[in-house]
C-alpha cells in the first residue's frame, strides 16, 4: 500500500465529515457561485463515492499509477470550475511521486486549500504561482484547465529547455445514450446535468435518443419536467453574465431550428442536427431510429470524439457498450445518474 495515498485519504475523510463541513460548504458555495444545495450534493454524491474507496482499491490504484515512471515531483495546476477535482488530482499525484505541490486557481481556492491544510506539508505543498524553473528535471506539471492555459505551460516548459513534462487535462464534455423514455431515466439525466451546474468535463451536454421524431418530442417534454423538479432539489447557482448571454443566443437558435423547452434555469432542445448547448443546465437531444443511431454516433466520433470524456448509458445493453468502446476508446462509460460520481480509479477524464 502507498502510505502517502492512504494517509491523505484518511485525513480528507475526517476533514470533510467533521464539524467544519457545513462552513466549508458555505464557503465553497460563495466562491464557486453554486447554490449551497448544489455544493452539498457534490459532497454527498461525488466526494462521498471517492472517499468510500476501500484500501484494496487504493492499493490497486497506487500499483497501477505507480507502475509508470515516478517523477521527482508532480506539480498540479488545479481547475477553476470543478472544485472537488482537487481531491482526485492529489490522490493520483501522490500515487506516483513522493513530492506533490499544488497551485490552486484564484477562482477555486477554498476547497483546494482546505485539502492542502489537512494533507499537511509532509504530503502537499502550496504555491500560488510556481515558477517552472524551481522544478527538478524530470518533473511533471499537470494542468487542469482550458486548451489555452495548457498551451501556456507547454510553452513555458519548452523554454526551460529541460526534461519537464506537461500533462494536460483540458476541455471535454459528456454525452448520453438513451433508449427508454422513463421517469427514472429522465430524472437521472437531469441530475447529471445539474451537478456543478454542468461546468465539469464529465457533464452531459448532448443526448442521443433512440426513437422517431414523435418519441423524441415526448422525451424532451418529460426531460424538461425533470429539470423543473431538479431545480427544487438542487437550485442552480449564479451564472456569469457571458454564460447567460450565450444561453440567450442558443435558445433563440434552438427555437428556430427545432423544439425548445425553456425554464428559468434550463433549456432542453430537440432538432434533427447536433448542436452544442452552453453550460448552465442545457441539453440538446437528437432522436435517431434503428441503425441510424449507431451511424450517427460513428459520424460524431470522427468529428468530436476527441473531446468526449464521459458517456452515460442506461446499462445492461452489451451491444451498445461494445459499440461505444469501439468508437470512443479510453472514454469513461457511466450509468445515467452517476456520470458525476465516478469511483476513485484514476483521473476523471482517464487522460
Amino acid at each position: 500500500m502507498n502510505a502517502r495515498v492512504l494517509t491523505f485519504v484518511e485525513r480528507a475523510r475526517r476533514a470533510l465529515s467533521g464539524e467544519g463541513r457545513e462552513a466549508l460548504i458555505a464557503a465553497v458555495s460563495a466562491e464557486a457561485n453554486l447554490s449551497k444545495e448544489g455544493v452539498r450534493a457534490v459532497f454527498d454524491r461525488s466526494l462521498a463515492v471517492e472517499l468510500a474507496v476501500s484500501n484494496d482499491e487504493l492499493e490497486s490504484l497506487s500499483r497501477r499509477l505507480g507502475s509508470t515512471r515516478s517523477p521527482p515531483e508532480i506539480h498540479l495546476v488545479l481547475s477553476s470550475t470543478v472544485f472537488s477535482s482537487a481531491l482526485r488530482a492529489i490522490v493520483c499525484a501522490l500515487a506516483r511521486s513522493e513530492k506533490v505541490s499544488v497551485s490552486p486557481s484564484s477562482e477555486a481556492r477554498v476547497f483546494a486549500m482546505a485539502l492542502a491544510h489537512v494533507a499537511g506539508r509532509d504530503l502537499v505543498t502550496v504555491h500560488e504561482k510556481r515558477p517552472l524553473s524551481t522544478l527538478a528535471d524530470g518533473s511533471e506539471i499537470h494542468v487542469f484547465g482550458s486548451s489555452e492555459t495548457i498551451a501556456v505551460f507547454e510553452d513555458e516548459a519548452s523554454r526551460e529547455g529541460r526534461a519537464l513534462s506537461v500533462v494536460g487535462h483540458g476541455p471535454g464534455f459528456g454525452i448520453a445514450i438513451v433508449r427508454t423514455d422513463e421517469d427514472a431515466t429522465r430524472d437521472a439525466l437531469a441530475l447529471d446535468a445539474s451537478l456543478f451546474d454542468q461546468e465539469g468535463c464529465l457533464s452531459p451536454r448532448l443526448v442521443f435518443f433512440a426513437g422517431n421524431a414523435a418519441a423524441g418530442e415526448a422525451f424532451v417534454r418529460g426531460l424538461a419536467a425533470s429539470f423543473e423538479s431538479m431545480e427544487t432539489i438542487i437550485p442552480r447557482g449564479t451564472l456569469a453574465p457571458e454564460t447567460l448571454a450565450e444561453i440567450e443566443r442558443y435558445a433563440s437558435t434552438a427555437a428556430i431550428a427545432g423544439t425548445l423547452h425553456r425554464g428559468a434555469t434550463y433549456c432542453v432542445s430537440l432538432s434533427s442536427q447536433l448542436e452544442m448547448p452552453p453550460i448552465g443546465r442545457n441539453l440538446h437531444v437528437v432522436s435517431r431510429e434503428g441503425d441510424e443511431l449507431g451511424r450517427s454516433l460513428e459520424r460524431f466520433s470522427r468529428t468530436m470524439g476527441r473531446l468526449v470524456t464521459n458517456i452515460g448509458t442506461e446499462g445492461g445493453d452489451l451491444a451498445t457498450r461494445e459499440l461505444l468502446v469501439k468508437l470512443f476508446p479510453n472514454v469513461r462509460i457511466s450509468i445515467l445518474g452517476a456520470m458525476q460520481t465516478p469511483p476513485l480509479d484514476g483521473p476523471a477524464d482517464l487522460r
